[in-house]
């Protein structure tokens, strides 16, 4: 079975921000605790606390239709609390910091 598949989840309907159950609705991160069998909570232990954050910015500022989406994320996320995903991740952010902001700065005080 494909769990990045956003189907497969049947009738499971994301909605925006925490408090809802399988029937009702859950958010992303509701429904990657669910997936990991934790306790109803939108910080699973499961899960990264960075693509948490980013997952639930994302899950409460699409529109309902396009939130659906986010449906493929659920079983991905499960299990991305690691030591080796923190060190790929801060290299990530270094990465990107450097690409955006750094490069940014130095166009803004005319550095090449």
């Amino acid at each position: 079975m494909n769990y990045t598949d956003i189907n497969v989840f049947g009738g499971l309907e994301l909605r925006e921000g925490p408090g809802g159950d399988y029937k009702n609705g859950l958010c992303v991160m509701e429904a990657v605790a669910w997936m990991a069998n934790e306790d109803a909570t939108d910080h699973p232990e499961c899960a990264c606390p960075v693509l948490t954050a980013f997952a639930i910015r994302l899950n409460d500022r699409l529109n309902d239709e396009n939130r659906q989406q986010l449906r493929r994320l659920i079983l991905p996320m499960t299990g991305t609390r690691s030591k080796a995903h923190k060190q790929a991740r801060r290299e990530y952010l270094i990465l990107e910091t450097a690409r955006q902001i750094v490069s940014e700065s130095f166009e803004i005080i005319g550095l090449p």
